[in-house]
């Protein structure tokens, strides 16, 4: 249903760019901890 809507895409796409950078800086801190 959502995969049909572009909009959906451009939500996901901004999503996982926004959470991807956050993310990996995350994964830092829980590996150094």
């Amino acid at each position: 249903m959502g995969d049909l809507d572009p909009a959906a895409k451009v939500k996901r796409a901004i999503h996982l760019a926004v959470w991807h950078r956050p993310g990996a800086r995350l994964r830092h801190l829980m590996r150094a901890a």
